[in-house]
């Protein structure tokens, strides 16, 4: 669910029970209480540092260490509305650019599946 979806759906519902409801008892009042606690709910999915003038590096995946690597690039990419992998064309054409080996990619699937490898999947 993204950011968005969970902050309208926690809106609608007005769910005291949901982990971006607000607590009770805050004196700014519903509106703005809610407010805060959807933002600070919503921040553990962002970035930590703000902007720098040298890309160094940053997990984008650390809201979701919890989960394997690939449920994590799965569920990141619901929450921030992305392709979490390239497009079959996009893979196409870097095999046909030599950028992907036909051999290497053979013996990737070898490696993967064994025997299986060798079985056709399509026509």
């Amino acid at each position: 669910m993204s950011v968005s979806a969970m902050v309208n759906d926690t809106v609608s519902r007005g769910d005291p029970s949901h982990p971006a409801s607000p607590p009770r008892g805050d004196p700014r009042g519903p509106s703005l209480q809610h407010l805060a606690h959807v933002i600070e709910h919503a921040a553990h999915l962002l970035p930590a540092q703000g902007p720098i003038p040298v890309f160094i590096h940053h997990n984008t995946l650390h809201a979701f260490e919890e989960l394997t690597f690939c449920e994590a690039v799965k569920k990141a990419s619901g929450v921030f509305g992305c392709h979490p992998y390239l497009t079959e064309d996009r893979y196409r054409q870097a095999l046909e650019r030599g950028r992907i080996r036909f051999s290497e990619l053979s013996e990737v699937l070898q490696e993967d599946l064994g025997e299986r490898a060798r079985e056709k999947v399509a026509g």
